[in-house]
C-alpha cells in the first residue's frame, strides 16, 4: 500500500514523500533516497551523533544534504552554536517541514541555518569554518561529485584545526574498484 504525503516539483528536482506500510520514503527525481526505517533512521543518525562525540569540543557544524533530517537533528547539541544545512533541491527542505515528527522539527531549530545550493558551492564560497563537516548518506551513484578528492580537500580546507569529517560509504552497485576509489580519495584528502 502506497500514498503520497509530499509531492513538489521543481526546476532543481522533483520530490516525494510516500509511505509504504510502515515507512515513508524520501524520492528525489524518480529515486528512493531515504527512508523513515530504522536502518536508515541509525546510519543517518549516526553520520551527526559520530563527529560530535569524537571531537572535543565541537561548535559549529556543517551538514551536505537534508534528506529527511535526521542528521541535522543528531548534530543539533547543547554545545553546537550553530548548525548550517547545505541542500540543493528545494523539495527536499519542503517536504523536511512535513517531517517534524520524525526529525524534531530540525528545521524549525534557531542554530539551523538552511541554504538552498550545492555543498560545494557553498565550500567555495563561504568564509566559515567548522568543527563537523557531514555529508549525507546519498549513493555514489545519485550524487558522484560528493565523493571525490576535491571535494574532501574542499571540505579539509572548511575545518577548523582538529575539525572531523565524516562521509557515509557504501559498496553495494558499487564494483570494487569504485568503492577504492571512493576511500583512497577520502585518505587522499
Amino acid at each position: 500500500m502506497e500514498k503520497t504525503l509530499f509531492y513538489y516539483e521543481g526546476v532543481d528536482g522533483t520530490v516525494s514523500l510516500r509511505k509504504y506500510y510502515n515507512y515513508v520514503a524520501l524520492n528525489i527525481n524518480g529515486h528512493n533516497s531515504a527512508y523513515t526505517s530504522l536502518k536508515d533512521q541509525i546510519v543517518n543518525r549516526m553520520l551527526g551523533y559520530v563527529p560530535y562525540m569524537v571531537h572535543p569540543h565541537p561548535q559549529r557544524a556543517l551538514v551536505i544534504g537534508f534528506g529527511l533530517g535526521f542528521t541535522v537533528e543528531s548534530v543539533i547539541q547543547p554545545e553546537i552554536d550553530t548548525v548550517d544545512v547545505a541542500e540543493i533541491c528545494t523539495g527536499v527542505i519542503k517536504s523536511g517541514l512535513t517531517l517534524n515528527t520524525w526529525n524534531n522539527a530540525a528545521l524549525k531549530n534557531p542554530k539551523v541555518h538552511t541554504y538552498i545550493e550545492d555543498g560545494r558551492d557553498l565550500l567555495f564560497k563561504t568564509k566559515a569554518k567548522y568543527d563537523i563537516i557531514t555529508s549525507n548518506a546519498v549513493h555514489p551513484r545519485l550524487s558522484n561529485n560528493i565523493y571525490t578528492q576535491d571535494f574532501y580537500e574542499l571540505c579539509r580546507d572548511r575545518m577548523n584545526k582538529g575539525g572531523i569529517m565524516c562521509q557515509w560509504a557504501t559498496p553495494n552497485w558499487l564494483n570494487e574498484r569504485e568503492f577504492k576509489s571512493q576511500i583512497k580519495a577520502f585518505i587522499n584528502a
